[in-house]
């Protein structure tokens, strides 16, 4: 199990490189990618 810290940093790892990912995509189709999200 992991504890609220390591949650909180795995939540910002994923974060960061999601936000690289979409801005890699958008350089490859030329277009503005936004990324949201849902509250669970």
């Amino acid at each position: 199990m992991l504890s609220l810290m390591q949650k909180d940093i795995l939540t910002e790892l994923v974060n960061v490189y999601i936000g690289q990912a979409a801005n890699l995509l958008s350089e490859m189709v030329y277009q503005k990618i936004e990324l949201t999200h849902d509250s669970f």
